[in-house]
């Protein structure tokens, strides 16, 4: 099971080759994957109904309570190590 971000996402759509897109492509086909964060990718105002509404099929990770204290804690400790997207780290 995977998660992919937006800019993966956003790849994917434009019909990259990456490796990240590839992977993403392969756990699609094999119905591996979870959405986390859908607001990124659906806020896209040129984004095509018909791709909103397949991102929308794509079963979600569900959040659970103590999420956005975790994430803060997650934050703190990635910008130490000059990391960054706690939600998506938090996320996985």
């Amino acid at each position: 099971m995977i998660a992919a971000n937006a800019s993966t996402w956003i790849a994917f759509l434009e019909g990259s080759k990456g490796k990240d897109v590839l992977l993403l492509d392969k756990a699609l086909k094999a119905r591996q994957l979870l959405m986390g964060r859908l607001t990124e990718l659906l806020s896209d105002p040129t984004l095509p109904s018909e791709v909103a509404k397949a991102l929308s099929e794509v079963p979600i990770i569900e959040i659970r309570a103590g999420y956005w204290q975790r994430a803060g804690g997650t934050e703190r400790e990635g910008i130490s190590k000059g990391a960054h997207d706690a939600l998506v780290a938090q996320t996985c």
